[in-house]
């Protein structure tokens, strides 16, 4: 079963940013909750989703809700998927590329220092590359110390451009 999470602020000031991530059982009944429940309309600039719970609110009613919310109050979209082809092994390493480090760097949310993404340090299953059509940077780990009967779990990791300080590629 694939996870998604979207994390994006609310245009008030001293608003905790919003976690978005149970897909499944908020599911309207008139509308399928799967890998396709969180959707991104490049032409308008929205992440899209539907709920029965109101941003401000946190209880669940009858009424079902269209959020959109513009890419860039948006932190970060991550899917996250099992990996159960794969014998995951503490000797595993990332996709081999030919560039030598990759680094992504990212605001943070609620912490001073910025998120880093490093290809020596995380294991980075693809390159850290940007969709010139979403206008996010993107990148697929998975963790490396989490193991459940020798499988793991790998995330696709979206990024607004307006949220990233920079990207570096190093290549011999």
């Amino acid at each position: 079963m694939i996870q998604m999470t979207i994390l994006y602020e609310l245009p008030q000031e001293d608003t905790t940013p919003v976690v978005k991530n149970d897909f499944f059982s908020d599911a309207p009944e008139e509308y399928y909750f799967g890998p396709d429940a969180l959707t991104y309309d490049s032409v308008n600039g929205y992440w899209e989703f539907r709920t029965h719970h109101h941003p401000s609110e946190q209880s669940r009613s009858e009424t079902t809700y269209q959020i959109r919310v513009p890419r860039h109050r948006v932190y970060h979209v991550v899917s996250m998927e099992p990996y159960p082809e794969w014998e995951a092994s503490y000797e595993d390493k990332p996709i081999l590329t030919e560039t030598q480090v990759q680094r992504l760097v990212y605001e943070n949310i609620g912490e001073e220092t910025p998120r880093v993404v490093d290809s020596t340090a995380d294991e980075i299953l693809e390159p850290i590359r940007y969709d010139e059509e979403s206008k996010h940077w993107r990148y697929r780990s998975h963790e490396p110390f989490y193991f459940e009967d020798g499988h793991t779990f790998t995330y696709d990791t979206w990024i607004p451009q307006e949220r990233v300080y920079y990207a570096l590629d190093e290549t011999d």
